[in-house]
């Protein structure tokens, strides 16, 4: 388990890190089974859904905002 902290997640700075961290782990890790960040992860439905969600990652400064929404979609 890796435990990732910023000041706010949803930073497209720290979003940048995270996805460099998560491509540097898939790519280099030998037997990985998965990864599970806030990249890949939202809530639906009262799911948690995980999928590819990283590959579609972009640099835009609605990023964030759109990962931000995705991550806290089934929070009340």
């Amino acid at each position: 388990m890796v435990i990732v902290e910023g000041k706010d997640v949803f930073d497209l700075a720290f979003l940048k890190k995270l996805k460099e961290l998560h491509t540097e782990l898939e790519d280099n890790i030998s037997h990985l089974e998965e990864i599970t960040s806030l990249l890949n992860a939202r809530g639906e439905n009262d799911s948690l859904i995980v999928d590819d969600l990283h590959e579609e990652f972009s640099t835009t400064k609605e990023q964030p905002e759109f990962i931000k929404k995705l991550a806290i979609n089934n929070i009340n």
